[in-house]
């Protein structure tokens, strides 16, 4: 048997409350780090595991990042591909 509608377990202000915490404070786990530096997901998961980057907070199974881990990873991937390109030459 399947209702009309859904049935809503959380009040309105609750949604509210959360679509304004999403607005000012997003957050930034590895796919978000991967899509902003237009690089591969797995290339973060590495940076981020052999750097021992840690994230700032968890929501759910989500790991959340701050800006400068982000730039950190930033720098890891220049670093890498810079080390590739010259023993490449």
């Amino acid at each position: 048997m399947q209702l009309p509608e859904p049935v809503n377990r959380f009040h309105d202000f609750v949604r509210l409350i959360v679509r304004c915490l999403k607005a000012l404070c997003p957050s930034m786990g590895k796919v978000e780090i991967a899509r902003r530096l237009g690089v591969a997901v797995h290339r973060v998961e590495y940076v981020v595991r052999t750097r021992n980057i840690q994230p700032v907070s968890r929501a759910g199974n989500l790991r959340v990042f701050s800006e400068s881990a982000a730039d950190s990873v930033a720098r890891e991937l220049q670093r890498m591909d810079a080390d590739r390109s010259r023993s490449l030459l």
